[in-house]
């Protein structure tokens, strides 16, 4: 069993951290991995987003919080609600939050 540590957790409302990039720090630009093996992206100029390590993008359109053992609808892709319910098998069974707007 491993042990979570609430200091991993980024402050604030989000599930990441801006930080300045170090100098000459380069990072990888492949946004396909961001969330899932891929832990920082560019953030601006001579910035990244940092994302809290609990926190992990599936295949299937949701996101889930590995701290908290809990999924929601990655709500910034188009094709989530589509692989979310392709991988549950129906919408019922997804279980996340639908805005009304998207059950139509």
């Amino acid at each position: 069993m491993t042990i979570k540590n609430t200091k991993l957790i980024p402050q604030g409302s989000f599930c990441y951290s801006i930080v300045d990039l170090e100098e000459g720090e380069i990072l990888d630009s492949d946004a396909a991995r961001f969330g899932k093996d891929l832990r920082e992206f560019a953030y601006g100029p001579g910035r990244k987003e940092v994302l809290c390590p609990y926190w992990r993008k599936t295949n299937y359109g949701m996101v889930r919080c590995e701290y908290l053992n809990v999924e929601s609808l990655l709500e910034d892709e188009a094709e989530a609600y589509d692989l979310a319910i392709q991988h549950y098998g129906t919408r019922e069974q997804a279980i996340f939050d639908v805005t009304p707007d998207r059950t139509s």
